[in-house]
């Protein structure tokens, strides 16, 4: 009976699995890898005036890259590469980096303070570079396209936009630091 009641909090505290997209356009023309990126980010609907990474829960069965490209179709209307068709992913950063957990408590946590012992996250994020499908990614509608409008940003466009969400940012600032400078 004991074993069966410790299995069942853990259940009740595991943290939502929530995957991350960074939808990534390579413009055809320009010097520098970075000056060539544009990533597509999606409006919040709780701010309506903020940005945020096109994101959601992972599905029972689903691996977290192919709910990161199911949420990139849902919230923005984009259809994302399945795989890395390059040799390799344009960041560096380790898949495991762009690991992050949330800095609010699960509702049952123990401890309500990331850092605190027994801190339970409510949720953690996993990010994924995805390229933009090379034709016709960018779709007129899309199954949320009336709650979210989408928009395209530069790198810094993107950081800059993407402070007020401490998570994603994380995320997003993790794998710009890992792209190279220059091809």
């Amino acid at each position: 009976m004991r074993k069966r009641r410790s299995q069942a909090v853990r259940i009740l505290l595991k943290p939502r699995r929530v995957a991350v997209a960074i939808p990534i356009e390579i413009l055809p023309s320009s010097t520098t890898t970075t000056d060539r990126l544009r990533i597509h980010l999606v409006s919040s609907r709780k701010h309506a005036d903020k940005y945020v990474l096109p994101k959601g829960g992972v599905e029972h069965g689903e691996h977290s890259r192919q709910a990161a490209l199911r949420e990139l179709w849902e919230e923005a209307g984009l259809i994302g590469q399945p795989h890395v068709s390059r040799p390799a992913p344009l960041s560096s950063t380790a898949p495991a980096d762009l690991t992050v957990d949330d800095h609010k408590p699960h509702k049952n946590s123990p401890a309500q303070h990331a850092g605190e012992p027994g801190f339970v996250p409510r949720a953690i994020y996993e990010g994924h570079e995805i390229l933009l499908a090379p034709e016709d990614a960018v779709k007129d509608d899309w199954p949320e396209a009336h709650e979210r409008h989408r928009k395209a940003f530069t790198l810094q466009e993107a950081e800059k936009a993407l402070e007020w969400r401490r998570d994603i940012h994380t995320i997003f600032k993790r794998w710009a630091a890992g792209l190279p400078q220059h091809t």
